[in-house]
């Protein structure tokens, strides 16, 4: 399974979610962060993270997203939509394609590789799947990471305007960093390779990106 790579360290356990952002606690976890690229020793400026999954739970879907991941791209699609726990589905134009800035999450900052569209988000949102028309078929074209603006406390997508990005990880770019990591690691015969799907992640804040090129400043 993919999320972002902030959502979670290697080892971290993964439990199932619910509609309201609770957990089933004490249930057991239904799997385990294996790979986080933002705190790998040697890092691919990724904000994703691969999930192993170990047992299967009933959990919150905030949707459904065709499975079709963009293996290459000449360029991204002109709108995109994303799949949040939070605020469903949001679509919008793209504005910038991928491009190095500061990820800020909690205390930490770290380069990273994103491309932005104006799309609505906000906590809970992030690793969720981004998405648009490739060759007249809908393709899952990333995950969600971050926005430049926060979504002002008691606002919702449906009733605010704002000049927000959307910043996400392509999944051209993760697909790249999977097949590194699968080469390497002995159990990969027995993993299955990573699942694009909404539910397939844990609920995590979503994070925060400083734009350098752009000078935007951004908190969620």
């Amino acid at each position: 399974a993919v999320t972002a790579g902030h959502c979670g360290k290697p080892h971290d356990k993964v439990w199932a979610g619910s509609a309201d952002g609770e957990f089933k606690y004490p249930a057991e976890p239904i799997g385990e962060v294996i790979y986080s690229d933002i705190y790998a020793e040697k890092s691919y400026d990724l904000d994703v993270a691969f999930i192993e999954i170990t047992s299967s739970a009933d959990y919150y879907v905030p949707g459904e997203v065709d499975n079709t991941v963009a293996t290459s791209l000449a360029h991204l699609p002109q709108k995109v939509c994303k799949l949040g726990v939070v605020t469903n589905e949001t679509c919008g134009s793209l504005s910038h394609d991928a491009e190095i800035a500061q990820l800020t999450w909690q205390d930490r900052q770290w380069d990273s590789l994103a491309a932005r569209a104006h799309v609505c988000s906000t906590n809970g949102d992030s690793g969720g799947p981004v998405y648009g028309e490739v060759e007249g078929k809908q393709t899952i074209v990333g995950v969600v990471s971050g926005t430049t603006q926060s979504l002002e406390e008691g606002r919702s997508c449906e009733n605010t305007q704002t000049d927000m990005e959307l910043t996400f990880t392509l999944a051209t770019d993760i697909q790249r960093l999977a097949k590194r990591c699968w080469a390497r690691w002995p159990r990969s015969a027995a993993l299955v390779y990573p699942r694009w799907h909404a539910d397939s992640r844990f609920h995590c804040s979503a994070a925060r990106k400083d734009w350098s090129r752009s000078d935007l400043r951004a908190g969620l």
